[in-house]
């Protein structure tokens, strides 16, 4: 009977991009394009976000399939690697969309500056970008902090093997 409450473990080489497209390409896509569906411009960034993010996991992730068996024992920095990589590329692109429509709706349509939905919107998307950038500044920092231990690690595991002269 327990065996039936204990949670399946899942493969994780599935759970990252599959998560990473779904989180910040699907979802946002969706609610953006129902939001510009019901006629608000709030719906603009969120949805310009979403696509490009989309196009982003899509070219990167490419069937989602299982990924190559890593060659060197190095395979958890490399991960923490490509999160980072990920990280900056969803981020910028996510603030990049926002931008685009702040240009748009003060330069070209010329909304008001007041804080209604869509300023609200569209800067809430730039503020998620940036914050998803500085995850990838973060998590890029990790990975370097983990080279330099394995480096010091594999340097005294070397000296200890040397033969003594």
């Amino acid at each position: 009977m327990t065996a039936a409450t204990e949670p399946r473990p899942r493969p994780s080489i599935e759970l990252g991009p599959r998560t990473a497209l779904l989180l910040w390409g699907g979802a946002p896509l969706v609610i953006g394009l129902a939001l510009v569906g019901v006629g608000s411009d709030a719906g603009a960034a969120v949805a310009l976000a979403g696509l490009l993010n989309t196009i982003y996991g899509i070219h990167t992730f490419g069937r989602l399939g299982p990924d190559e068996p890593a060659g060197d024992g190095d395979a958890a920095g490399a991960g923490r690697q490509e999160a980072a990589a990920d990280a900056f590329w969803t981020g910028g692109l996510t603030f990049l969309a926002g931008l685009v429509v702040a240009f748009d709706g003060h330069l070209v349509r010329h909304l008001d500056l007041r804080l209604g939905p869509w300023a609200v919107a569209t800067y809430g998307v730039m503020a998620v970008g940036l914050a998803r950038v500085r995850q990838g500044f973060v998590a890029q920092r990790a990975a370097a902090r983990a080279r330099e231990r394995a480096a010091r690690v594999e340097k005294r595991r070397r000296l200890r093997k040397s033969p003594a002269p």
